[in-house]
């Protein structure tokens, strides 16, 4: 059973002995990039572990050319932080002021009170924040951390990475991967809705450390910070492991086994290990980890929103459109109800002329008396013709109207209606109910991020 279907067993214990013995260790770019919003403390204990096990490591040549692109934006990332925090600290501060002002005369708030220990608390924090920026200056940025922590990485990887995929091989992997992505196989078929060819990176990733696999043919330890359903296999919100179809695929390419490790699960098996690592650098790096994870979610979730609230729009056009065309369609039944009328008016007009005509003409020839005298007789046909004259003119009409609103009709879209019109309500209740879901999602994830 587990080596028929591996992918679904954890290692056992032989086998994790023989990956952290024998196999590659091999970072994804962000687990790298990580070590630059560490504090030094934590930086140095993950470069430790590294350290620890150096002739393992390997890095796909995609990491390593995310890793350089992505650096300084990262670097900038921490260094602009304390201006979004002291905005955003402004921004309360006002937005409490004001709140509190506009209930100056509260019988059982004293807001004068309030006013003053609001701009005290945010004071005492905006003078933590600036403390902060200057120790950042002095210890980063002057004190040269991130420039220590890039040589140190470049020295770790010296002669350890791969080579790149030419750029007919880069094309045939995107085709690849499009058929992959739609048939959801992983990895990164969850970074489909990215640009091209940025979409395929976990996908080109994941082929170089299949290519090392068959050249070694060596077990391997996958760290990446990407908690992805891609990368990991999901049950009821829980991650369990790697995705069985990735455990698969490497044992076929390279006869071993690959085990993943999110970042402080690692650094916790390396401390199991023997590697000196402390207990506060595996709460800041499970800290980091979940901050990015979560602001991760909170991206998602809100262009997912963005996504539902447009083709909610769009459902919404097109069921007004429906109702007009209802109302169209409702005018030529109507017109043609009238139709029907008409023509049985003027049928039974002409029945009746045809009935008064005969009468007349079997008066005149048998001399018999008249049902109805002569003039009476006239008379009656005389406002048949007037009302049959009548009937006509009122058909031309009604034909040119029904001829209008039938032309009309065919010039749009030709649908069954009633189908429409239910297939359209059904999505957009569908649609209601995922905006409530993902609605609810941010809000939990802006509450568990103040909370933290």
């Amino acid at each position: 059973m587990r080596t028929a279907f591996r992918g679904h067993y954890p290692p056992n214990e032989e086998e994790l002995e023989d990956i952290w013995n024998n196999g590659l260790l091999i970072l994804d770019t962000n687990a790298l990039l990580n070590l630059f919003r560490y504090s030094k403390s934590t930086r140095d204990d993950f470069v430790r572990a590294l350290g620890a096990r150096a002739g393992s490591l390997w890095l796909p040549h995609q990491v390593g050319l995310e890793f350089h692109r992505r650096r300084l934006d990262v670097i900038n990332q921490q260094n602009t932080a304390f201006d979004e925090i002291e905005t955003a600290l402004r921004s309360a501060r006002d937005i409490t002021q004001k709140a509190l002002r506009k209930f100056d005369r509260h019988p059982s708030l004293d807001t004068a009170e309030l006013v003053k220990k609001v701009e005290a608390n945010a004071d005492a924090i905006a003078r933590l924040v600036a403390l902060a920026r200057e120790q950042h200056a002095e210890t980063v940025i002057a004190g040269g951390e991130n420039e220590r922590t890039f040589a140190e990485i470049t020295h770790l990887y010296d002669g350890r990475v791969g080579p790149p995929f030419d750029e007919e091989g880069l094309q045939k992997l995107y085709q690849c991967g499009a058929s992959r992505y739609d048939k959801k196989i992983p990895p990164g078929y969850a970074d489909s809705q990215k640009p091209e060819p940025d979409r395929y990176g976990d996908l080109v990733i994941w082929k170089q450390i299949l290519e090392k696999g068959i050249e070694v043919t060596k077990p391997a330890i996958f760290v990446t910070d990407d908690a992805k359903e891609d990368w990991w296999q999901k049950s009821y919100g829980k991650t369990v492991g790697p995705r069985v179809e990735l455990v698969a695929e490497y044992f076929a390419a390279a006869g071993s086994r690959i085990h993943f490790y999110s970042p402080e699960r690692f650094l916790g098996y390396a401390k199991e290990q023997g590697t000196a690592v402390s207990q506060e650098s595996l709460s800041e790096v499970e800290q980091v980890s979940t901050a990015r994870s979560t602001a991760r979610a909170t991206t998602i979730l809100a262009q997912h929103r963005e996504q539902l609230l447009g083709e909610r729009e769009v459902v919404n056009r097109r069921i007004r459109s429906l109702h007009h065309r209802s109302h169209d369609e409702q005018a030529r039944l109507r017109t043609e109800s009238r139709l029907s009328q008409l023509e049985a008016r003027l049928a039974e007009t002409q029945r009746l002329r045809h009935y008064l005509e005969e009468e007349l003409h079997r008066q005149s020839s048998t001399g018999e008396g008249p049902a109805l005298a002569d003039g009476e007789l006239l008379a009656r046909l005389e406002q048949l013709g007037a009302e049959r004259a009548s009937v006509e003119r009122e058909l031309r009409s009604q034909r040119r109207e029904l001829e209008r609103v039938a032309g009309e009709l065919d010039q749009k879209e030709p649908e069954r209606l009633d189908r429409l019109s239910h297939a359209l309500y059904d999505r957009a209740t569908a649609l209601d109910d995922e905006l409530d879901q993902v609605t609810r999602a941010l809000a939990e994830l802006e509450d568990d991020d103040s909370e933290a």
